[in-house]
């Protein structure tokens, strides 16, 4: 009888010590999903500080260049065919196929960017110039496959590049001539999807939030193709830059 008594106790214990352990695991499950969803919201909120209050409403900020309503259409033709017909001048990465243009609206003002498109093939992008200060500036390159991104008349240019599965995709704002860097994402496709912001880890629908943020849910749009442009050469600008 002793025997069976002690066998008893001996089971109900081992019950007790399972439970025990059980609820354990689950506490520090919990604290371990709490600690990694704190972090995750403190990452958000770095990210998001970063953007300013102008990406959310495209709000059209005060700045110390001219109206671009009182620039004389003449002035950023000018400029502009002189960067085209000087482009062995500029500093600019040129490929085996020859450079064509076009013009786009991205900042919010009434003088187009010129576009000037280095060919169809993945690793060439764009160089977008700006008329500002009574000249052509160049922006740098963008974009691949001789295309850009772009929400018109924003100011946003949205710079994405990469292969393989793995792409660093960057917001910069054009404002008054001057362009700068808003926020960048690295994203992995390959074998699973991973966004990264700052160095830390996001989940994607944290992205897509920070996405509709900087854009303002505005559409995105893409500059003609290579094939659409117009090509370099004398004729072509005098027909088609005016």
């Amino acid at each position: 009888m002793k025997k069976v008594l002690c066998l008893v106790f001996a089971f109900i214990l081992c019950l007790l010590l399972a439970a025990c352990g059980t609820d354990k695991t689950d506490t520090q499950a919990t604290e371990k999903t709490a600690a990694v969803q704190a972090e995750i919201t403190e990452t958000q909120n770095d990210v998001s500080e970063k953007i300013p209050e102008t990406e959310v409403n495209n709000e059209k900020k005060e700045s110390g260049q001219p109206d671009a309503s009182a620039v004389d259409k003449g002035e950023w033709i000018k400029a502009y065919r002189d960067v085209l017909l000087n482009l062995d001048k500029q500093d600019i990465e040129l490929y085996d196929q020859s450079p064509k243009f076009c013009l786009c609206y991205i900042d919010d003002n009434d003088v187009p960017e010129l576009v000037i498109s280095l060919g169809d093939f993945h690793a060439a992008g764009c160089y977008v110039f700006t008329f500002a200060d009574g000249r052509a500036l160049n922006l740098g390159p963008f974009g691949e496959f001789g295309a850009i991104t772009y929400i018109e008349k924003s100011g946003l240019i949205i710079d994405r590049l990469g292969n393989n599965g793995y792409f660093v995709e960057t917001y910069y704002r054009l404002d008054g001539g001057t362009l700068d860097s808003i926020l960048d994402f690295e994203i992995e496709t390959l074998d699973s999807e991973k966004y990264m912001s700052d160095g830390k880890e996001i989940t994607k629908a944290q992205y897509d939030s920070l996405v509709s943020k900087l854009t303002g849910g505005a559409k995105t749009v893409l500059s003609p193709g290579y094939e659409k442009c117009f090509p370099v050469s004398q004729e072509s600008v005098d027909n088609n830059l005016r």
